[in-house]
């Protein structure tokens, strides 16, 4: 995200002025402003006391908001951290922090941006706030409300919460808005979760105030921080998911009657698509949620479309819950989300037809959110191409010690499309569950040419998958610290893919020269054309590689003469050419110590590549067949 820069005079760091810190107020900052509600305070340098009432993921994944204990209006704003920051501290609601940031005004929002992490402090822990409860009538500046324009304003940034609403209009923007009136005006709320708003719907909704555009129209949106801020008020079914292949976990909009919730009678599961029932075996009620009842059922096929219905229920206020649902049963496989792409849709980046669809699926964690600046990580499926997806879950849905690489997961979330790439990625989390850990996924090697973003379809079957790069491969750009590229060349072209080092933080080697030679490079690849290690063991230098196999000299007359190490296992000896096709397979077996010879004479002159492999030690070397 980028900021709007202010220049008042004096130095500028990173579109801040840096000046003497002065100790202020949220709402000093947010109540003292200009006719076009501008912050009297933007371009200074201020010191601030607030309580987190918001995460990352609510406007982005690197703001969070604060608030003061007193609440109300003018006390909220929110606190933006450049990425250049790396990654932020552990933060959670209720902290009560001191920040010290500049003030800018951004998009009609204003905002804290701090230039260092040091300038951000915990100071202790509280119990979250309580949400301002305001109307529709506060937000609304259509002309509709009977309060001025500054009631909204004065709730920028602000955690609040409006009661006995219901929703006139869905569908008003690409983030899934949609509209609700509680009868003194309306507002707009933006809904980036899994739940599927319906005209009708009556809700307490919670959530951050943000000045926000749509269709050219600025509102004053509400933005829930989580599906948890959604109240329901009405009865009905609010969502439904499998969390194996056979459990389906339902979410009703109220609590449900417990003494009718344990009959299985009431509920009816059938494919939509053949219309065979579904037996149902159980059903409880989760002691921690009234709203949540678990199913267990008969093995469900993987990805079939299921129609529940629940005729007979109530809920505890005796009001009927006879209502439908249609959810994916079982696991959907990441290769179908993946592989399953619209029609000629290379233009866009071959979108997932899954897009926006829920979905339950299970693999092994190959990178997790440790290792990245951005809360993303990485699972896969078997091995091969379109078995990885990418995941990514800003409102740290998923505690950060919940998982580690090599678990074996079952995750329930969104299927999403991002940037102009169209990463296929699952986000909105609302389950996850690890069944058991110490798995390893072994990297696909592929050659250079096919993970590149010009390969187009070739390219995109590899996306999210580990893999190693074919050897051998060679240094094209060292960078400055952060991204640097490789390449490999088949003349007369040089093709050429970059290794992200700004946003993988798990490695720390880095190349000193072009052209030097790499043996081995793991990694996964997030956009096409972007590999990202993991830690320094997915990269291995020729320059730290043992030559156990002794090779001779690198000028090669008809005949090639190599040693075999006595006390190796296996041994394995190959030549390939300069298109990285393997041309010969020289030696294949156990160690001897003794010299072979290898006749080359009938191959074309020129250069080729020796690998050779001795136990875990590989080595590949470059020679010259000369007359």
């Amino acid at each position: 995200m980028k900021r709007l820069m202010c220049i008042i005079g004096g130095v500028m760091l990173g579109g801040i002025l840096l000046a003497q810190v002065q100790d202020t107020s949220i709402y000093a900052l947010q109540f003292e402003r200009d006719a076009e509600n501008n912050s009297l305070w933007v371009g200074q340098t201020v010191r601030v006391n607030g309580i987190v009432t918001g995460l990352t993921g609510i406007t982005g994944s690197r703001n969070i908001f604060i608030e003061m204990k007193q609440a109300g209006p003018w006390t909220g704003i929110m606190v933006y951290f450049p990425s250049g920051l790396g990654t932020l501290p552990p933060i959670s609601i209720g902290d009560s922090v001191t920040v010290t940031a500049g003030v800018l005004e951004y998009y009609g929002n204003t905002e804290l941006q701090v230039n260092a992490m040091s300038d951000f402090a915990v100071v202790s822990n509280l119990p979250p706030l309580e949400p301002s409860v305001i109307t529709c009538a506060h937000l609304d500046t259509t002309g509709t409300s009977e309060f001025p324009v500054d009631s909204a304003e004065a709730y920028e940034g602000v955690l609040v919460k409006i009661e006995n609403a219901y929703i006139t209009r869905t569908n008003l923007g690409s983030n899934n808005e949609f509209e609700i009136t509680d009868g003194t005006g309306y507002v707009v709320v933006r809904n980036n979760y899994s739940y599927t708003p319906t005209v009708g719907d009556a809700m307490n909704v919670t959530g951050i105030v943000e000045a926000r555009s749509l269709s050219g129209t600025v509102y004053y949106m509400l933005r829930p921080r989580s599906v948890e801020d959604f109240e329901f008020l009405f009865p009905g079914i609010a969502d439904a998911y499998s969390v194996d292949r056979n459990q389906v976990y339902i979410k009703f909009k109220t609590p449900v009657d417990p003494a009718l919730a344990t009959n299985t009678t009431y509920y009816v599961i059938e494919d939509s698509a053949t219309g065979n029932p579904l037996s149902v075996i159980s059903a409880s009620v989760s002691p921690d949620d009234p709203n949540l009842v678990f199913l267990t059922t008969g093995e469900m096929t993987d990805a079939a479309y299921y129609k529940l219905y629940t005729p007979d229920l109530e809920d505890i206020y005796n009001q009927p819950i006879a209502d439908t649902f249609y959810f994916y049963g079982g696991f959907v496989p990441i290769t179908l989300i993946e592989s399953d792409t619209m029609p000629n849709d290379a233009d866009n980046g071959f979108r997932s037809i899954w897009n926006g669809r829920s979905v339950t699926i299970t693999g092994i964690i190959t990178a997790w959110k440790d290792i990245f600046i951005y809360p993303f990580f990485f699972i896969q499926q078997g091995e091969g191409p379109w078995t990885g997806i990418h995941g990514w879950d800003p409102v740290s849905f998923i505690p950060s010690d919940a998982i580690q690489q090599g678990d074996s997961v079952i995750l329930v979330g969104e299927v999403l499309e991002y940037g102009s790439n169209s990463i296929t990625e699952i986000q909105n989390f609302k389950y996850y569950r690890v069944v058991s850990s110490g798995h390893v996924v072994n990297p696909v090697t592929v050659p250079l040419v096919d993970l590149r973003n010009e390969a187009g379809a070739v390219s995109e079957q590899w996306e999210h998958v580990l893999v190693a790069v074919q050897p051998p491969v060679f240094v094209y750009d060292i960078g400055t610290g952060g991204d640097w590229d490789i390449y490999t060349a088949i003349p007369p072209d040089t093709f050429v893919l970059t290794v992200e080092g700004d946003y993988a933080l798990g490695y720390t080697w880095r190349p000193t020269v072009t052209h030097q030679q790499i043996d081995g490079l793991v990694g996964l690849l997030r956009y096409r054309g972007t590999l990202y290690p993991r830690t320094d063991a997915d990269i291995i230098p020729s320059s730290v590689r043992e030559n156990r196999v002794n090779l001779g000299n690198s000028l090669v007359k008809g005949t090639l003469s190599f040693t075999v190490p006595v006390n190796a296992k296996e041994v394995k000896v190959e030549l390939f050419n300069v298109q990285g096709q393997k041309v010969a397979s020289l030696y294949n077996g156990k160690g001897t110590g003794e010299t072979y010879n290898a006749d080359l004479s009938n191959l074309p002159y020129g250069a080729y590549f020796i690998r050779t492999y001795a136990d875990n030690s590989v080595t590949t070397k470059k020679i010259i067949l000369v007359k």
